[in-house]
């Protein structure tokens, strides 16, 4: 197989030129993205992955929108749990740790307080706070109290009448916390990202810039940050940032050569997932499956697969990978053999 090679164009110019003037009236430092080095030749000798076991909530149909992974818990937003964090304290056993399904008159400050508005798009998870984001805006949950979190404060506010109000500068389909705290940045489906700056009981602004100068781009669906850089799913390609001091980005990089549906974390390594299609050729010449990348950048290995994860996250490990399937019912536990 043929080595693959970084590609090394800016992917988003407008992004590139909004974000890089931030950062030079802001920031004198040179920051650059670590490159990912995609070159092993894949072999037989692979791990591979097994489905152990399947969790679903309260016995019924559950559906993730989004997941994220922080220390020994799951944190997921989704029907018919709202918002919710499993212990994985036992990877191959996720148990329920609260949800707020149950608890939403308590859990909310006012209500209605409506799953689509609130959590149907993203969920961050910064120290003890939690961040859901849907259709409407963003609900802030104070997290101090793990087995039962309550709502601080939501941006954009209810109206008088009770009514959302939507502001999409606050809707998101991933959140990624600052690596220094403070803040996070937020991104859209297809159309921006924003850099939030928190202060006590609001959200502002400080800069926001399009993916493309040439319409909407298609489709972020999940980010991390890993070491000190910020790695996003944008179904053609893995895409890369990094963050400034100011809570600004630097230096977009691209590897279109995997497809890549969703990107997760464990302890030691960036995970992606890339689903080949005819659509685009640089991607058709690598298997689908998860590829494992080290803090240096470097390809480690691959682990191949016919599931299509809507979405997933891995344990501390990367030994374990939770994964709700495109069209799934439950989270199926796969475990890597071979890592």
């Amino acid at each position: 197989m043929a080595t693959l090679k970084l590609q090394t164009k800016v992917m988003l110019p407008a992004f590139a030129t909004a974000l890089g003037i931030l950062t030079a009236c802001n920031d004198a430092r040179t920051v650059r993205a670590q490159p990912l080095q995609l070159k092993q030749v894949y072999s037989s000798n692979t791990p591979s992955l097994s489905k152990v076991a399947a969790v679903k909530f309260e016995n019924g149909d559950t559906q993730v929108d989004s997941m994220v992974r922080e220390g020994n818990t799951i944190y997921m937003v989704g029907k018919p749990f709202g918002f919710s964090g499993w212990a994985i304290d036992q990877p191959d056993t996720p148990t329920l740790s609260f949800d707020i399904k149950s608890q939403l008159t308590t859990f909310a400050i006012k209500l209605p307080w409506v799953y689509d508005w609130y959590a149907s798009g993203a969920v961050g998870i910064l120290g003890n706070s939690a961040f859901l984001s849907g259709t409407a805006g963003v609900s802030v949950a104070n997290m101090t109290n793990y087995q039962a979190p309550k709502e601080i404060f939501r941006k954009p506010p209810l109206d008088a009448n009770g009514n959302p109000q939507r502001d999409f500068a606050y809707t998101y389909r991933a959140i990624v916390p600052y690596p220094a705290g403070g803040g996070y940045y937020g991104f859209s489906q297809q159309e921006r990202v924003y850099s939030i700056g928190i202060s006590q009981n609001d959200l502002q602004v400080r800069m926001s810039a399009s993916y493309s100068p040439n319409g909407n781009v298609c489709c972020v669906r999940s980010a991390v940050l890993f070491g000190n850089t910020i790695y996003a799913a944008f179904t053609t390609r893995m895409a890369w940032f990094a963050p400034t001091a100011n809570g600004g980005l630097t230096d977009p990089g691209e590897l279109a050569e995997l497809q890549v549906l969703g990107v997760a974390k464990s302890d030691t390594h960036l995970i992606a997932y890339h689903n080949p299609s005819s659509a685009y050729p640089a991607g058709q010449a690598n298997p689908r499956g998860f590829y494992y990348f080290d803090s240096t950048g470097n390809f480690v290995t691959y682990v191949p697969t016919n599931v299509v994860p809507k979405n997933f996250v891995t344990d501390g490990t990367g030994r374990y990978i939770y994964i709700q399937l495109q069209g799934g019912a439950d989270i199926e536990i796969h475990q890597v053999s071979g890592l």
